[in-house]
């Protein structure tokens, strides 16, 4: 291999590619992280000192609006029930003042008030005890005026009527908004719930609503903080302003370079050497992979020492070969013998529609049809009928569970119906004697509902026995509701288990429909359940006199438009006959 193609091998490895992708990616973050450093200690700092000031001013003003309510609250309910002259009056005002240590308390006039203070005093003689009023401005002792808040209490005599208001001023000072603060790198404003600014640094915007102009120029190039007075409804919004780096800033963004400058190439190194060296068994693993993937199962894998992510590849390429192979002998055997399963099922299908009636007589005294579908390749309903003597014998079931338990208990059910209605026309005896044969033995506990009917063709009586089946529909000239009568246990549940017989009396033209749950339970994407509504719906809307067969599939249609090709979970069976 000439020196060029060695070249070009270097150039265009994977190797190369993974060590200038990290060396690039190095290089980036190394300077993010010298930025990020130093700007996080700053911003750090700077944000400790601007929390600390914020809470530190919510709690001040906090405390002395507490103070504010307390001692006016306090004062109003001593003298609460008597009235005070001017003298005891001005008594109660120096005493707020010297021993509650008030900057501010005065008693105004019950009636009249200033124009600022008169909304409040409506609300207090509406029977509001304390009132806080909105900020206005008010100097004090012929000074700058300031932005005030009031707070007032009412002062009630004897005869339970408010003749004096006791009052004391909150003021907020053109200083406020710098307490605290060091360097005057921090700032705030007081703002209440309307967005007047009642304090701010710019003095100028003090008594002046907040815009969101003003406020996005208040935060700009610095940290916020912000917290509330919750009683009051105003907002102290703080800031925190990014100040030239200082010294030891400098310092440590100068250490941190160089760390990371020798870190940078240190790593470099390593990564050169690590990446190059755990790469190369790679392209062997790639060849096997190629030889596995068209057929070679055996193909040798490179040896690889080290205890890396390489290593535990191979070993895992190397257990996929051999369970691959397992797989594979596996595949072929199952194969079989699902294949021979499946041709048992389809036997077993064949032989369980072959038990139930496909021929229908064609009669003029009756008109009869039956269909089932399995929602698996067997199924556990049942239907069956023959004529014997001048009566139709007929039944409908659904035995519990699915699939080959329960057809081979359909074909048991469908046995002894053939074998004992040719020796009784009661129902009842038919069914108690099944429901005898079924539960003998039965340690699976497994039952079958089951309606089963004779119908005497020459007077049209009908008499049935219902073991916990669905109601039939009973379709007449003007009427079409199912056929609500009394309900046994399923067959097979108890051995002990009575059976009565009921009996109506059908006209030339009636029609019975009867069905199994999963005609009425068939269920759409959403799982929704079709329901018994829409069958008698369905059969409703069909004309008078129409076909069993023709019936069935009207009935059929309506439940695949429903179902919207979702799969069906239980066996759809459906018999029915009309005189």
């Amino acid at each position: 291999m000439s020196f060029f193609q060695k070249l070009k091998r270097i150039y265009t490895s994977l190797s190369l590619r993974i060590i200038l992708i990290l060396l690039v990616v190095m290089a980036v973050f190394g300077n993010l992280f010298i930025a990020g450093i130093s700007s996080a200690i700053q911003g750090v700092s700077n944000t400790r000192d601007g929390v600390t000031e914020s809470r530190i001013i919510s709690e001040r003003i906090s405390n002395q609006i507490f103070r504010i309510e307390n001692t006016l609250r306090i004062a109003a309910l001593a003298v609460q029930g008597r009235e005070l002259t001017s003298f005891q009056q001005r008594g109660l005002v120096d005493s707020l003042k010297v021993k509650s240590n008030l900057n501010s308390a005065y008693i105004l006039p019950g009636e009249k008030l200033p124009v600022e203070l008169d909304d409040c005093g409506k609300l207090i003689r509406e029977g509001k005890f304390l009132v806080w009023s909105q900020a206005y401005l008010k100097s004090i002792q012929g000074g700058k005026p300031n932005p005030t808040v009031t707070c007032m209490v009412p002062l009630i005599n004897f005869q339970k009527k408010v003749y004096a208001i006791l009052c004391s001023d909150y003021q907020f000072t053109s200083s406020q908004a710098k307490d605290g603060v060091s360097d005057l790198t921090f700032y705030y404003n007081i703002e209440d719930s309307n967005g007047l600014y009642l304090c701010h640094w710019d003095s100028t915007l003090v008594m002046t609503h907040a815009t969101k102009d003003m406020k996005e120029s208040d935060m700009h190039g610095s940290l916020s903080m912000n917290s509330k007075i919750e009683d009051m409804g105003w907002t102290i919004n703080g800031r925190v302003k990014f100040d030239e780096e200082s010294r030891i800033t400098q310092i440590l963004k100068l250490i941190v370079y160089i760390v990371t400058s020798v870190l940078f190439l240190i790593l470099s190194l390593a990564i050169i050497f690590i990446v190059r060296w755990h790469i190369r068994p790679l392209q062997k693993i790639t060849d096997a992979a190629n030889a596995v993937s068209n057929g070679d199962f055996s193909a040798e894998l490179p040896k690889v020492w080290a205890n890396t992510e390489i290593k535990h590849l191979r070993n895992s390429f190397r257990r996929m070969q051999v369970k691959l192979v397992d797989y594979i002998n596996d595949l072929k055997t199952s194969t079989e013998k699902n294949a021979s399963m499946e041709r048992d099922l389809a036997i077993a299908s064949e032989i369980q529609q072959g038990l139930l009636p496909k021929v229908f007589p064609d009669r003029e005294d009756v008109d009869i049809y039956g269909m089932q579908k399995p929602a698996r390749i067997v199924g556990g309903d049942l239907y069956d009928f023959f004529i014997f003597e001048d009566h139709l014998f007929f039944c409908i079931g659904d035995v519990s569970g699915k699939g080959v338990p329960a057809a081979l208990f359909m074909t048991v059910v469908c046995h002894l119906f053939r074998h004992i209605g040719r020796h009784t026309k009661d129902p009842a005896l038919i069914t108690k004697s099944i429901n005898l044969e079924l539960a003998e033995g039965n340690k699976k506990s497994m039952f079958c509902t089951l309606f089963l009917g004779v119908l005497d063709l020459k007077t049209l009586k009908l008499e049935f026995c219902n073991a916990g089946h669905n109601y039939p529909v009973w379709l007449q000239k003007d009427k079409t509701d199912y056929l609500v009568a009394e309900v046994d246990i399923p067959t097979g549940a108890f051995s002990e288990a009575e059976y009565r017989i009921q009996e109506i009396q059908l006209n030339p033209g009636d029609a019975l429909f009867l069905y199994t749950d999963g005609v009425t339970e068939a269920q759409n994407l959403q799982q929704e359940y079709w329901g018994e509504a829409s069958l008698l719906k369905t059969l409703k809307d069909a004309p008078s006199g129409t076909p069993m067969q023709e019936l069935t599939d009207s009935v059929l249609r309506s439940v695949a438009t429903f179902t919207e090709g979702a799969v069906q979970n239980d066996d759809i069976t459906i018999l029915c006959l009309r005189v």
